[in-house]
């Protein structure tokens, strides 16, 4: 079936739903080989995919995840998603779950790589990997890294990491959390997949989420620049455009958030939550969590989301929350 698939997609034509799910049963089972894989991916690059062949396309791949139950309502958990971060740039979305979690938002971040926050969160404490599971419930915080062994990443990474150009799978990835976390913050940096990826969280029945990008590609909400927003909620999506002084915010460039690696970057997180600092970095990080704050409804609105984050680093609920956490990881 995959090499259907290709010549389907190299003569232009898009996957139905029963094609996509015999690719990726031979992908995600060892049965095609690397080279048709690699061809696979390659001739879906040439042309957009579609909404229906993400959304089959993930859909097929979940059944190669284990799914592990917590004893946790989904609707009090957020998923922050960041494609393509950069790694000049602090780790954002780590202090974002830092303060979701002091607003007893319980924070899921799953991965089978260490990826940018799994590293920021190792830089404080190297022994969380096998206890965040049991301390879950407790800390309303877990950083999972899932089993390479699992069929999806076996089959998926030997030529994902091979391919020098962003695929399907880079998409794919970001969907695949087994916990089942209904609100969700995703940034993209590409701002033509806002809308899209907005009506894949409908289909995916993640319902309860927001999806971002500035005018510079950079995956958050921008503090020099225009950002792009699109709100899945219920059955439907709204769009809208925020700029830094709407939000009572000075314009700040991107390159005063910067940093030289993760060990600094979790150094300057260290420093906002604090108080030691009220520069970008510090606005960055209270601008952000006030989208995942207002999105889980821990604040009515983004002003109020943005009132909340601010008071969780003034009266020091977020350094308490991330000494609590290196503590309970380094027992």
């Amino acid at each position: 079936m995959i090499n259907s698939a290709i010549n389907k997609l190299l003569s232009k034509n898009d996957l139905e739903s029963t094609i996509i799910y015999e690719v990726f049963e031979e992908i995600l089972s060892g049965i095609a080989t690397p080279i048709q894989t690699s061809s696979f991916l390659t001739a879906l690059k040439t042309k957009p995919e579609t909404l229906e062949e993400l959304f089959y396309s993930i859909d097929a791949s979940r059944g190669f995840v284990k799914k592990i139950n917590l004893p946790y309502s989904c609707d009090n958990l957020i998923e922050n998603i960041t494609m393509n971060e950069d790694s000049s740039i602090i780790d954002i979305s780590f202090a974002v779950d830092i303060i979701c979690s002091a607003n007893n938002l319980g924070v899921l971040k799953y991965s089978f790589n260490m990826d940018k926050a799994f590293q920021t969160l190792s830089f404080f404490s190297e022994n969380f990997f096998n206890k965040t599971l049991n301390n879950f419930e407790r800390l309303c915080f877990g950083y999972f890294l899932l089993d390479k062994n699992e069929p999806y990443y076996k089959y998926s990474s030997i030529v994902d990491k091979n391919l020098t150009f962003d695929n399907i799978f880079s998409i794919i990835d970001k969907f695949l959390n087994p916990y089942g976390a209904k609100n969700q913050v995703i940034g993209v940096n590409r701002g033509e997949l806002v809308e899209k990826i907005a009506l894949l969280c409908l289909k995916l029945k993640n319902s309860n989420s927001l999806v971002m990008s500035a005018k510079n590609n950079f995956p958050y909400i921008s503090l020099e620049s225009e950002t792009y927003v699109a709100e899945a909620w219920k059955d439907k999506i709204f769009t809208y455009t925020l700029t830094p002084e709407l939000l009572g915010f000075k314009n700040h460039s991107i390159d005063e958030i910067k940093c030289d690696n993760i060990s600094h970057s979790a150094l300057i997180i260290k420093d906002v939550f604090e108080n030691k600092t009220k520069n970008a970095s510090y606005c960055a990080i209270v601008l952000n969590s006030a989208m995942a704050l207002y999105i889980a409804k821990k604040a009515p609105s983004i002003i109020d989301g943005i009132e909340l984050a601010k008071k969780t680093i003034d009266s020091n609920l977020a350094i308490e929350k991330l000494e609590q956490i290196i503590k309970s990881y380094s027992n």
